[in-house]
């Protein structure tokens, strides 16, 4: 029988001395950056650490990468596109949390992120709190920072979300209650019949539900590259699996590589730039399916979720290197 290794905790002083002057500007570099965004499932690009509040200084401001109509998991108003990070090394404590929402409030930010070794059962109940009594224009989020490694190797970051706002209860509670359109609801039995094959089939991405509009997303381990799911029941009746780039320079790159990635998904792509807008897509269409035809929705699924699978493969070891 092969011999395992063990998993070891790591202290994180012994990696990040100070919060401020060596946890901070780790974390706003686009590489670790993107650990919490995985965590968080959302795109965060780097604005500012040390944010001027009055007074006091913020650690770290991102905003949501995808402030566009195609956001796939993000509210789209103003306040929520400004995100607050807060670092703590050590066990949470109410001069934090103190902190954590006279930044939010000076900053009009609409995600809060509270990053902490552990987090008292007090500070996760008043996050808890926090999100129960705001609309859905805010949310925080409690996250815990860990360090791991096996034997000799280099330590390995690891952002667990202990506390965070229930969305599925929100959407679930909208559904019940009547207050989704009659497309929304149509919409959230489709993606709720494709998350329950790609379980089936044991497929690498998970779908998170409830979902009620036409864009699904995944992360792709780098941001401004996003995944996605598309389905429209109105104009056009189709389906489509597509890769989200955020700047027209990378997709340059990408698109000198066509022939060898058309190869690879073994499908018709189409190459899309947006005047005027950085946002480009590569896109595969179903040629024939339509989602408000229920009857066909099997099959739909099944050839989605190949396609997630083929854009996935052939394109996250690229975006690594763009």
């Amino acid at each position: 029988m092969t011999e395992l290794a063990r998993l070891e905790a790591v202290e994180l002083k012994e990696y990040w001395a100070d919060e401020a002057k060596d946890f901070t500007p780790w974390l706003f570099k686009e590489e670790n950056l993107v650990v919490l965004s995985e965590a968080l499932n959302m795109e965060l690009v780097p604005v500012s650490t040390e944010k001027s509040v009055g007074p006091f200084r913020a650690d770290i401001v991102c905003r949501v990468a995808n402030g566009d109509p195609d956001d796939d998991s993000e509210a789209h108003s103003d306040s929520k596109s400004v995100i607050l990070i807060e670092n703590q090394l050590t066990r949470s404590n109410h001069k934090h949390l103190g902190q954590l929402l006279t930044y939010a409030a000076g900053l009009d930010a609409g995600t809060i992120v509270w990053i902490a070794k552990t987090f008292a059962d007090e500070h996760r109940a008043a996050l808890e709190w926090l999100n129960s009594i705001t609309d859905q224009r805010f949310r925080f989020f409690g996250v815990e920072v860990q360090l791991w490694k096996i034997g000799d190797s280099v330590a390995a970051p690891k952002f667990e979300v202990v506390s965070q706002p229930n969305d599925w209860a929100l959407e679930t509670r909208r559904l019940e209650e009547g207050a989704a359109s009659n497309v929304e609801i149509l919409r959230s039995r489709y993606w709720t019949g494709l998350a329950e094959y790609m379980e089936e089939d044991d497929h690498r991405l998970v779908i998170q539900l409830p979902r009620t509009g036409y864009v699904v997303g995944f992360a792709m381990g780098r941001s401004g590259f996003r995944l996605q799911a598309w389905i429209s029941m109105h104009i056009e009746h189709r389906i489509a699996v597509r890769l989200r780039i955020a700047q027209n320079d990378w997709f340059q790159r990408l698109l000198k590589q066509k022939d060898e990635i058309q190869r690879e998904v073994v499908e018709s792509l189409e190459w899309e730039q947006q005047e005027g807008v950085q946002r480009c897509y590569i896109i595969a269409k179903h040629p024939t399916a339509d989602p408000s035809d229920e009857s066909t929705w099997r099959k739909q699924h099944v050839w989605m979720a190949a396609m997630l699978g083929k854009f996935y493969d052939a394109f996250h070891p690229r975006v690594q290197r763009v």
